[in-house]
């Protein structure tokens, strides 16, 4: 499996890396001479296209999370969320996202790296499927027995 997403995540993009950059010049040669409808419809190929770029990334990424080990250690989940929390900064200031830490542990015991991930992932996909008219409040706590991220759209 990792294999095929690593080939299908290098085949797939370089054409869709073509797609987005020529239909971006496109859109900057034909400036001026289209009607509003054409470049929103530029603008669709180019959003879809990296949507699409997205995915495939995505897919690469969940390969690889199941085939790699394990690497358990003793962490502050607590900081954790802080690093991710700043990593994405940009997009939470953007959106003028309320984030909010409950119950969480002082330590856990866990796989740092995944569970980063998972936090970015969880995180970045509350933000960008966000209404742009909407602010987004995401509660993130944890258990002992299972992690609870909870989001709400006002």
């Amino acid at each position: 499996l990792e294999k095929f997403a690593y080939i299908a995540s290098h085949d797939l993009q370089s054409p869709l890396r073509t797609i987005v950059s020529f239909t971006q010049l496109l859109k900057k040669s034909l400036k001026g001479k289209i009607n509003k409808d054409e470049t929103e419809y530029m603008d669709f190929i180019i959003s879809s296209s990296k949507s699409m770029r997205a995915l495939i990334n995505a897919l690469l990424t969940f390969s690889r999370a199941n085939t790699e080990k394990l690497n358990v250690i003793t962490f502050d989940p607590a900081r954790l969320l802080r690093v991710v929390q700043s990593e994405v900064g940009s997009a939470i200031n953007e959106k003028k996202a309320q984030i909010t830490l409950q119950n969480i542990p002082i330590s856990i015991q866990a796989d740092r790296v995944k569970l980063r991930q998972l936090f970015q992932n969880l995180i970045s996909n509350a933000l960008k499927f966000t209404q742009k008219s909407t602010q987004p409040i995401l509660i993130i706590s944890l258990a002992t027995t299972m992690m609870v991220v909870e989001i709400i759209l006002n």
